[in-house]
């Protein structure tokens, strides 16, 4: 019998039999979109989620994407036109891309190597922080910040911090002066479908981040407003999503820490991972090569297997072909080696043991075993 694809990944959204009971309310609602009852029961009930896992008070406005979220909070810096913002090298288009849209330059930092992280400790000294507007630190594949260390550096530099937490629900906390942006996209584990949410603790800030979402009317910005109202219909997704998200969110953890070991068990550190900042509700799995050619190899024996790989946030900022004014005053290496190393493996819920014995068994062919039987 052929072999079956594996893909890449395969979101875990609720069944439609979980959506109805709140389409009906739609129905009898009569309201599909500007921010409509399920819209504000969802706030609500995201912002009581945050307060069980951190202590802490948080307003939140619900967008129609994670990217139009982020350009909102960049927009509310009030930042000068082409102000430089600083951000890692090794994120999503999209981070850049927000930045060139506000209106700002996009200036290219590097990672820490062991947590593939834009860290207090990884800016180069030799970047003229004078010369820098603000810093979007990237939850990069769903991993935290550290949320105290930015708060601390934030205070000593005067320069404002927001975060790029597209895909860190659940795990990311915010600060007093620190807000951050989600990504509620199909293959995030907390999901309306598509859509973004902006978290802060400030109830001003939030309620003007909302109208400018609703093009604008009635806030007190110098930025203009956009449309980026969250639909009803989306906002049904999020709470039929929102019911089971901490049962989902704890078998990701369970796959993803199994997932490693099995990997761990057969290779030793022949294959490294992401340092773990105390990540959630995972989406991405990748793996760390030694060298971009033994990953060329893994990547030719996975594909004849039909088993799907990326290059997940490759290339880099500054590399990417899509992307044009980029910054890069300082060298990246350790952006620059993770760009050449890591590989995205499959990673969804409902993965089985043969998926993951056929992907060991590439890994075998294409570098061998590190661990003597």
């Amino acid at each position: 019998m052929a072999k079956t694809k594996v893909p890449l990944l395969r979101p875990t959204v609720p069944s439609s039999s979980e959506i109805l009971p709140y389409l009906q309310k739609i129905d009898a609602a009569a309201v599909y979109t500007n921010f409509g009852p399920l819209n504000e029961s969802l706030i609500e009930r995201i912002n009581a989620e945050q307060k069980v896992k951190f202590s802490r008070d948080v307003h939140s406005v619900t967008t129609s994407s994670g990217t139009l979220a982020l350009e909102l909070l960049i927009s509310s810096l009030n930042l000068k036109p082409g102000s430089r913002i600083l951000l890692p090298a090794l994120t999503f288009i999209a981070t850049a891309s927000a930045i060139l849209r506000c209106g700002h330059i996009p200036v290219v930092a590097d990672v820490d190597p062991h947590s593939w992280l834009l860290t207090t400790n990884s800016i180069d000294h030799a970047i003229n922080l004078k010369k820098i507007g603000a810093v979007i630190p990237v939850t990069t594949f769903g991993m935290p910040i550290d949320i105290g260390a930015w708060s601390s550096w934030q205070k000593e530099t005067g320069i404002p911090v927001i975060i790029d937490a597209a895909g860190a629900f659940g795990g990311q906390s915010i600060s007093k002066n620190i807000s951050a942006i989600f990504s509620l996209h199909a293959t995030k584990s907390f999901s309306t479908g598509e859509g973004g949410l902006i978290m802060t603790e400030h109830a001003d800030l939030a309620k003007n981040l909302k109208k400018m979402s609703n093009f604008g009317i009635g806030a007190k910005a110098s930025a203009q407003g956009t449309n980026a109202k969250l639909s009803e219909y989306h906002a049904a997704v999020g709470h039929a999503s929102l019911n089971n998200f901490n049962a989902i969110a704890q078998k990701r953890r369970d796959l993803f820490d199994s997932y490693r070991k099995h990997i761990q068990e057969n290779f030793g550190d022949a294959l490294n991972f992401q340092e773990n900042t105390g990540v959630f509700a995972p989406s991405i799995f990748n793996v760390r090569f030694k060298n971009q050619t033994q990953r060329a190899r893994a990547e030719k024996e996975l594909a004849a297997d039909l088993i799907e790989t990326r290059h997940w946030y490759q290339p880099l900022i500054q590399h990417h072909p899509d992307l044009s004014g980029i910054e890069t005053p300082v060298s990246t290496p350790h952006a620059v080696e993770l760009e050449k190393t890591v590989l995205g493996l499959p990673f969804f819920l409902g993965m089985t043991k043969q998926d993951h014995e056929r992907i060991i068994q590439c890994l075998h062919r294409s570098i061998g075993s590190a661990i003597e039987k």
